[in-house]
């Protein structure tokens, strides 16, 4: 792969550009629609060294003088603020690279620490390093703020100034290997990796996906084992079926195999993301979040509706609660039950309600069907008048009775569980205690210092 040509040196004074020699390297591929990448020399370790950021333009826009006035404006505005920057260029593309000076970050540490200011008589605490992700974090807040003129960096991109932007991937090998792999499917996520490297955002969807699969094991075991229960009862008896049936419908109300499907897609999808976050795509912009925002109430919602949606397909389209009232009300144990009866004998008659066919307005002829003087069909009307019998009125009731019980149940069982499960884990919060009390720490031994001199 070709070394990108240098920007003269000339051409680079016009520009105000650092004289100081980065070891930044841009190496581009031999096709014309390649991409370029932009490398970190393995030997920087100092983050003064570290860049942060690439801003990338087409070589038109060199020749355009409005468009190279905005550039150099925006680049010596930057300069102004602080900021290092060097150009490079290849045959279609102008690069570049950004770094910000370290008295930006500690400017934007102490605002973000203490936005009222350090108190008086009290130095700051000995400065700890800062991570990767707050250091783009404020780069892209610097660079998207609002120049002299009153232009974004969004608006020159629009415009065409700057044809895009974008953090730079360093320090990615670990997470290729502990994460954006096939054979890490079944593995535990690197949560703290993702983290320190995209950002709470992305680490809060990733946990989020993650236990969610892993609740979908359960499910996904007791789907298969009913799936599989019914190739070995085909020729079960009747109870047993209705014992199978009412244990599918319970758990699975549509479809056994769905949770097992959706563990496995999601389980590839993990890894789909991971790689293409890894080693496809530009590196994301890291953001603060403390939840997963408004999808909370969305998931809340859809939980709700789920359980109604459940309950209404086992109270109305199964034959659960037909079964139960005719075993318990209609049928031959209702006086108490007989180990030598079979409690469901007569359900299939008790459920078919009789046509006569003198009935029939047009009646149609059928060979054989001289005799044929009723008709059975799935349904409660009496034989009489056709109109709806006492037993289907009953069942709506008890299929009501029960959808309103069971949808009170499974929210009360929420309700409980979300009371013993707390929002925040005891280790986030001891945690969280450890650093205030470690910089509260720091703090005294300052002020004591300060005292003494």
């Amino acid at each position: 792969m070709p070394r990108m040509r240098a920007q003269p040196a000339s051409h680079s004074a016009s520009l105000g550009l650092c004289q100081a020699e980065e070891s930044l390297r841009i190496l581009a591929g031999t096709e014309g629609d390649s991409l370029p990448l932009m490398e970190i020399n393995a030997g920087e370790t100092e983050a003064s060294e570290q860049w942060d950021y690439v801003l990338v333009a087409d070589r038109r826009t060199q020749r355009n003088p409005g468009q190279a006035c905005q550039q150099r404006r925006f680049l010596e505005e930057l300069r102004t603020k602080g900021f290092h920057y060097k150009v490079l260029e290849d045959r279609e593309k102008v690069f570049f690279g950004v770094r910000a000076d370290s008295r930006i970050f500690d400017l934007y540490r102490t605002l973000l620490m203490e936005p009222e200011g350090p108190a008086a008589g009290v130095q700051p605490a000995r400065p700890a390093p800062i991570p990767a992700t707050t250091r783009i974090r404020i780069v892209n807040f610097v660079l998207n703020s609002k120049t002299a003129a009153g232009d974004t960096l969004e608006d020159l991109v629009k415009n065409g100034v700057f044809e895009t932007r974008f953090a730079l991937h360093k320090g990615e090998d670990d997470l290729k290997k502990k994460w954006a792999q096939w054979r890490n499917m079944v593995h535990k996520q690197p949560i703290d990796d993702i983290r320190d490297y995209f950002g709470e955002k992305v680490a809060l969807y990733f946990a989020w996906l993650g236990w969610y699969t892993y609740m979908l094991v359960p499910a996904a075991v007791a789907g298969l084992v009913i799936f599989l229960s019914g190739f070995s009862l085909f020729n079960a008896s009747q109870i047993r079926w209705g014992w199978e049936y009412g244990f599918t419908t319970i758990f699975v109300a549509a479809f056994p195999l769905a949770p097992l499907l959706a563990l496995f897609s999601n389980l590839v999808e993990i890894r789909l993301d991971a790689i293409k976050m890894v080693r496809l795509q530009r590196r994301l912009v890291p953001r603060k979040a403390k939840d997963i925002g408004t999808w909370l109430q969305v998931l809340e919602t859809i939980g709700v509706l789920a359980v109604i949606a459940n309950g209404m397909v086992i109270a109305f389209t199964s034959e659960f609660i037909p079964r139960v009232v005719y075993k318990y009300h209609y049928g031959p144990c209702r006086k108490g039950a007989d180990p030598a009866v079979d409690c469901l004998t007569g359900y299939i008659n008790h459920s078919l309600s009789v046509f006569h066919t003198k009935d029939f307005q047009d009646p149609i002829r059928i060979e054989g069907s001289e005799n044929v003087t009723e008709c059975r069909y799935r349904d409660y009307r009496n034989a009489q008048d056709y109109n709806l019998s006492e037993q289907f009125w009953v069942l709506l009731a008890i299929r009501l009775v029960f959808l309103i019980l069971f949808e009170h149940v499974a929210l009360c069982i929420k309700l409980i569980a979300a009371w013993f499960v707390p929002d925040v884990p005891q280790s986030v919060k001891n945690k969280v205690l450890e650093d205030k009390y470690r910089t509260l720490r720091e703090k005294i031994r300052s002020s004591r210092k300060s005292t003494d001199v």
